[in-house]
C-alpha cells in the first residue's frame, strides 16, 4: 500500500508542476502542498490518533479564493493494536478573509471528499479556519485546524484534524497579492 501512497503523491506534484507550465497559469496561480496531517478520531472509530503525509495541488483563482485537490495516509492502529491504511481524498474551497496582517493571513476552509479504511468508505465534509505566513513571494507556510463530518454516520461524530505544509506557487508571475499589503 506504501508503493501505492507514493505513485499517487508523485503524480500530484507532476499533475502540479505540468498544469503550471500552461497558459491557464497566466489566468491565476497553480501551487503544490506538501505536508502532515493529524487527525483525532471520533471515540466512535475505535482509532488511534494519528500523524501521516499530506500532498495537493490547488489553483489560486483570485487574491481571496482558490480550489484545491488534496489528499493524506494515515495508518491508525484500532482497539486491538492492528494499523488500518486509511486514504482520504477531497476537494477544498479556501478563502482568505480580512486584509493581510503583516505577513499572516486568516482563511476558512471547506469541502467534500472521500475516506477509505479498512472495508469502510464515506462521503465527508470538512469545515475549518487557518493562517497563511508568506515567507516569500511564491513560497507560504500554511496551517488549519478542520472539522470532519462523514455522512454516512449519524449527526455528531466528528474528527478533527490540523493540517500544515508548505505552499510552493508556479506559473504566473503576477499572482494576485494577498490583501491589506500594499
Amino acid at each position: 500500500m506504501k508503493y501505492q501512497t507514493a505513485l499517487r503523491y508523485v503524480f500530484l506534484f507532476s499533475l502540479g508542476s505540468t498544469l503550471s507550465q500552461t497558459a491557464w497559469a497566466d489566468a491565476g496561480q497553480f501551487y503544490v502542498v506538501p505536508g502532515i496531517q493529524w487527525m483525532d478520531f471520533d471515540n466512535s472509530l475505535n482509532l488511534d490518533d494519528e500523524w501521516g503525509a499530506s500532498a495537493g495541488i490547488g489553483f489560486q483563482a483570485s487574491d481571496r479564493l482558490s480550489f484545491e485537490l488534496s489528499t493524506f495516509d494515515l495508518d491508525p492502529s484500532d482497539q486491538t493494536g492492528t494499523d488500518i491504511d486509511l486514504d482520504h481524498y477531497r476537494l477544498d474551497v479556501l478563502y482568505d478573509i480580512g486584509d493581510a496582517i503583516g505577513n499572516w493571513q486568516p482563511f476558512v476552509v471547506g469541502g467534500v471528499g472521500n475516506t477509505e479504511f479498512g472495508d469502510f468508505n464515506d462521503t465527508l465534509g470538512n469545515l475549518g479556519a487557518g493562517l497563511k505566513w508568506q515567507i516569500r513571494d511564491d513560497l507560504q507556510w500554511r496551517t488549519a485546524v478542520r472539522s470532519y463530518h462523514f455522512l454516512g454516520r449519524s449527526f455528531g461524530d466528528n474528527d478533527v484534524g490540523i493540517d500544515t505544509g508548505l505552499v510552493f506557487f508556479f506559473g504566473s508571475s503576477d499572482r494576485p497579492a494577498p490583501r491589506g499589503n500594499d
